[in-house]
């Protein structure tokens, strides 16, 4: 069997041979050479021929630049590349694409130019690229099936591929750069901070179930990092704890990705199956992603499990989607975001809620946390709609539900003594196809933890008190309507009480004692907010407001109002009415505070919207709303003295009773002359 190169000008007959013409093979058996010494190349050129393996050391040594020189895929024991000639590594007798060139004891490359496109370099032992280039669409791959491997140098591949299971060491300070890819295919890539390798501007590691990288390399500007296989994997040195570098993350296989660190992403997350960020109880990590792209979650099972973060959230009436496609928050407008201006939340699956009655709940946990602009936490001061998921299966492994029926699930927030229910969830719906139940509440107001569960959990009320101008008596109100049996069962169909949707569906079958009268409140998110919330209940002759029982403090679910930050107002049928002068914080942590409608302070337009009508035990002045108004258009006008002067001498339950006495007289008409030209500031 003869072999031909043409590309060397003479032979030497030596244990160091360089060939010109034409190689021949004696071992025709084998197609191989057996050489014990150096065969060097020196010329560029066509090859013609040449064996399957060669056995010694290969040089490619040519080195005129405007030239190129063939490097065939054969199997080398030691190959060695150098000169300025730009070396070629080529299929020139099989399929292009098909057996790679491969080298059993060392592939050294230096100071030159070699371009790997239509096969790959298989290198079983120790590789050095010392200022060169290794360029190409195929990989440099290490794949020593036997022992570990080295490699070392200052040198560029373009792609790189780690495929040994006993390991690859970067050696002697290592310097080398990937510049396309890194592939960690099979073993453990082991680098330090000694012997490390560089990455250049977006390289794409891929790393396999199996592998592993032991330190983190010289990132670049920006990473893009891919998991795969079959499996699951824990994160190593390939992501980087620099939070400005990753770019895109992506786990593609099949059974989870664990991070052992915290890690941001800058661009694009893409899901396959689950993130795990808490590998254990005392091993907490945060996921951060600061594009505005969402997650993408490609299958069912694909969810964050532990802490995820966005920097990014639409303040648009849009999703923001966070842990999974069912847990997600949307902003209707920047107003009603507040402050926020990041948020975290934290899900755990299959896990009972670390609280008082917790095993009565969804077997899932969600904590919700933001920062503002000068990252300090937020905690209220913003409505935003809420989405929330769990899983849903007739597998018990994977099933979270805890045989609660669903159509009766709602979200709840734990205010520290007791679940508080959020009233304004929707009814769950279930995927069954996908095994997750899904639902939403369109009112939240507040950060902290949450579960999902039966309602009857903490009820919200508000404590407030008030004064009205015109029955007040010497420290107190009377309740002369009550004792002459006036006071009608139900809010009567007149303004204000006709606000309330809810009031044809209000009555008592008896008036409390120490009631004064029927008064409205007025819940409003914004100040001239069109989503209005009210209830009708009762004053009290000590000038408390209360509920229907005539004791309580008013219970805001029967109105339908949620937790939250509202201007809240207060009007009556003959008074002119009152709102605060800003939003108060309404949460079952302050449920205790006492909403103050006697103090100017807390009213908009302060001492011009009450009338001062005497002074408490301590001699501080007592203000009241203004009496007058028998129209309810809000204004003190001689409209309402012609009312009171034409209802005069009558008795009953009249607007023009401006004290409440029960009958009409001319010290109801000295009211309202005393409080003539005063209007409301209430639109």
């Amino acid at each position: 069997m003869k072999y031909k190169i043409t590309i060397l000008i003479f032979i030497f007959i030596t244990t160091n041979c360089l060939f010109s013409q034409t190689l021949l093979n004696n071992n025709k058996a084998s197609g191989k050479i057996v050489n014990e010494g150096t065969i060097r190349i020196r010329s560029a050129g066509s090859i013609l021929g040449m064996p399957d393996t060669i056995g010694g050391r290969v040089e490619f040594i040519a080195n005129r630049p405007e030239h190129q020189q063939i490097i065939p895929n054969v199997v080398y024991y030691q190959l060695f590349v150098t000169g300025e000639t730009p070396k070629y590594v080529d299929s020139l007798w099989n399929a292009p694409g098909s057996n790679p060139l491969a080298t059993l004891d060392s592939f050294v490359v230096i100071r030159s130019i070699l371009k790997v496109d239509t096969v790959e370099v298989n290198a079983k032992s120790t590789v050095m690229n010392q200022q060169a280039q290794v360029v190409g669409k195929r990989d440099v791959r290490l794949n020593g099936d036997s022992l570990s491997q080295n490699i070392f140098g200052d040198g560029y591949f373009t792609n790189l591929n780690i495929d040994n299971s006993f390991g690859v060491d970067v050696v002697n300070g290592g310097g080398f750069t990937v510049t396309k890819k890194l592939e960690l295919t099979k073993g453990e890539f082991r680098n330090d901070q000694q012997n490390n390798f560089n990455l250049a501007d977006s390289v794409v590691i891929i790393r396999h179930v199996g592998s592993s990288l032991a330190s983190e390399p010289n990132f670049g500007k920006y990473i893009t990092v891919r998991y795969v296989g079959n499996g699951s994997i824990i994160s190593t040195g390939e992501l980087p704890s620099d939070s400005t570098k990753l770019a895109i993350l992506k786990n593609e296989t099949s059974d989870g990705l664990t991070l052992t660190k915290s890690v941001t992403v800058n661009k694009e997350l893409y899901l396959k199956s689950p993130i795990i960020t808490e590998p254990d109880t005392t091993d907490i990590h945060i996921l951060t992603l600061t594009a505005e792209q969402d997650p993408q979650f490609d299958s069912p099972n694909a969810e964050i499990i532990g802490s995820f973060r966005r920097t990014f959230l639409r303040q648009n009436g849009t999703r923001t989607i966070f842990n999974n496609p069912y847990t997600w928050i949307s902003f209707d407008s920047p107003d009603l975001a507040g402050r926020i201006n990041e948020m975290t939340f934290r899900v755990l699956p299959k896990t009972t809620p670390p609280f008082p009655k917790g095993d009565m709940k969804v077997q899932r946990t969600i904590s919700i946390r933001a920062l503002d602009i000068d990252y300090e936490p937020v905690v209220n001061g913003f409505t935003m709609q809420m989405g929330y998921g769990w899983r849903y299966s007739s597998n018990l492994e994977k099933d979270e539900t805890n045989n609660l029926p669903v159509a009766d699930l709602i979200l709840q927030r734990w205010s520290g003594s007791d679940w508080f229910d959020i009233r304004s969830s929707v009814p769950p719906q279930v995927n069954i196809d996908e095994e997750w139940g899904y639902g939403y509440a369109t009112e939240v107001n507040m950060l902290g933890d949450y579960a999902i569960g039966m309602p009857g959990g903490l009820l919200l009320t508000l404590n407030s008190k008030v004064l009205l101008e015109g029955p007040y008596r010497f420290g107190s109100m009377a309740m002369d309507l009550r004792i002459k049996n006036l006071i009608p069962n139900s809010p009567p169909d007149i303004y204000p009480y006709n606000l309330d949707p809810n009031r044809p569906f209000i009555y008592v079958k008896t008036i409390p004692d120490s009631i004064v009268d029927w008064i409205l409140l007025e819940f409003r998110p914004n100040f001239t907010s069109s989503d209005r919330y009210y209830r009708t209940v009762f004053l009290h002759v000590d000038g408390r407001i209360v509920d229907l029982d005539g004791q309580s403090p008013v219970l805001l679910a029967k109105g339908g109002i949620d937790s939250g930050e509202y201007f809240i107002a207060v009007r009556h049928r003959n008074h002119l009415a009152i709102i605060t002068e800003n939003r108060i914080s309404i949460y079952p942590e302050t449920m205790q505070q006492i909403v103050d409608f006697t103090n100017p302070s807390n009213i908009m337009g302060r001492t011009s919207a009450l009338r001062p009508v005497g002074y408490d035990a301590e001699g501080k002045l007592l203000w009241a709303m203004f009496t007058g108004d028998t129209n309810g258009d809000g204004k003190i006008n001689q409209n309402d003295f012609v009312n009171i002067w034409e209802a005069r001498d009558l008795e009953g339950y009249l607007n023009a009773d401006l004290n409440m006495s029960g009958l009409i007289n001319t010290r109801d008409f000295n009211f309202g002359w005393n409080n003539r030209g005063k209007e409301t500031l209430v639109p």
